[in-house]
Parts: C-alpha cells; sequence; structure tokens
C-alpha cells in the first residue's frame, strides 16, 4: 500500500504544479520584455517537471496493480 500512497503523493504535487503553472500564466498575460520571457521559460520548465511527476505516478500505481493482481 506504500507505492499507492507514495503514487498519491506524486499526483498531488502534480496538482500544486499544474495550479501553479496556471497563475504563471495568467501573470505571462500582462507582463512584457524579459519578464514575460522570464516567466515562459518557468512555464515550460514546470510543464517539464508536471510530466515527469504524472509519469512517475502512474509508474508507481501500476506497481500497486500489479502486486494487487499477484496470488499470494
Amino acid at each position: 500500500m506504500y507505492l499507492h500512497q507514495l503514487a498519491c503523493q506524486y499526483e498531488e504535487a502534480a496538482g500544486r504544479i499544474q495550479k501553479r503553472i496556471a497563475e504563471l500564466k495568467k501573470a505571462a498575460e500582462q507582463a512584457y520584455g524579459q519578464e514575460a520571457a522570464s516567466l515562459q521559460k518557468r512555464i515550460e520548465t514546470l510543464y517539464t517537471e508536471l510530466h515527469d511527476l504524472r509519469v512517475v505516478a502512474k509508474h508507481l500505481d501500476g506497481y500497486c496493480s500489479a502486486d494487487a493482481k499477484e496470488p499470494g
């Protein structure tokens, strides 16, 4: 069950990252020049992190599902 809890924590972190991306997108709409470019770079970095978190969470859930299916 520990891996399932860890997967849930990764999903929660992904949710926080997704929320932060939305906040930064709003800020980027109002920004100009170097500030807008900097915000866009942060958004791109967070999208990469978001993807990685979701991949790891999916793998962890996969391990939990495989363990649950094994006999004994």
